[in-house]
């Protein structure tokens, strides 16, 4: 293997390393409903307002990123994942 490919592999493996390291799990509570896409989750700091259901506790973490922010942002989408998988649109954090 030249130079070249070994630093190509090398490159590969760090960037498989990183992305996607995300891990979560989810409890349902409620009635769930069919998946949507991920775009359509929104973060809420508080709860909002008027009546909603909850219809599951979502968890996820991450240590992988080269930065907190980039842990942190692989965590948040993978609550989206979680949360989009059982068609809940919203999650309070």
């Amino acid at each position: 293997m030249n130079k070249t490919s070994l630093k190509t592999a090398v490159a590969i493996f760090a960037l498989v390393a990183v992305t996607g390291c995300a891990k979560g799990t989810t409890v349902v509570t409620g009635v769930t409903r069919a998946a949507i896409s991920v775009e359509q989750v929104q973060l809420y700091t508080q709860p909002p307002q008027g009546s909603y259901q909850v219809i599951a506790l979502v968890n996820a973490s991450s240590g992988n990123g080269w930065t907190d922010q980039q842990s942190i942002d692989y965590a948040v989408e993978e609550l989206k994942n979680q949360a989009a998988a059982v068609g809940a649109n919203g999650v309070v954090l």
